[in-house]
């Protein structure tokens, strides 16, 4: 095996690991998906109810405006934010995308928080997901942060999205 094969399958059991640790850590995400052509992460939360336009764009500004505020705090440029919608009959997808080369563990959490608070209990929850212990939190948490940090490092080939089903996570090759 060639050192280049070797680092592709690292980066995309790196790559696969991340996403599942992420879904594993947060029940909020309904899906995620890595593109490594734009070296972008895309959240997507399910919404139990039509958005409506004002709505949306105070949930964006406010995304937006904590963003640019924890990257200011902690000198960390942000190449990319994209915040859309989409909705359908009675249930919306607010679709967040960011750039893998400044996300951070911490900004993760935060945008989650940001829609639990925003968005209340329309935000559509895995309920069949195992709560995990304050401890095992921790280090799911610093697990996404070193995953996050390799996926950096060693450029993936592989579009994957990552979807929960019945309280599991599962993983494919776009």
């Amino acid at each position: 095996m060639t050192e280049s094969s070797k680092r592709v399958g690292e980066s995309a059991r790196n790559s696969v690991g991340l996403l599942v640790s992420i879904l594993i850590r947060y029940p909020e995400p309904a899906t995620l998906s890595l593109d490594p052509s734009s070296s972008t992460i895309t959240f997507k939360f399910l919404v139990a109810e039509c958005v409506n336009r004002r709505r949306f764009w105070g949930l964006r500004r406010k995304i937006f405006e904590s963003l640019k505020a924890f990257h200011h705090l902690n000198k960390i440029p942000m190449v990319s934010l994209r915040v859309d919608q989409v909705g359908f009959d009675g249930l919306t997808v607010i679709e967040i995308s960011r750039d893998m080369a400044s996300l951070t563990q911490q900004e993760i959490t935060l945008v989650i928080e940001l829609m639990k608070e925003e968005l209340g209990s329309s935000l559509v929850i895995d309920n069949t997901a195992r709560i995990p212990f304050e401890e095992e939190m921790t280090i799911q948490e610093e697990l996404i942060e070193q995953m996050l940090d390799d996926v950096r490092e060693i450029k993936g080939t592989a579009n994957l999205i990552a979807v929960r089903e019945e309280g599991r996570v599962l993983v494919f090759n776009k």
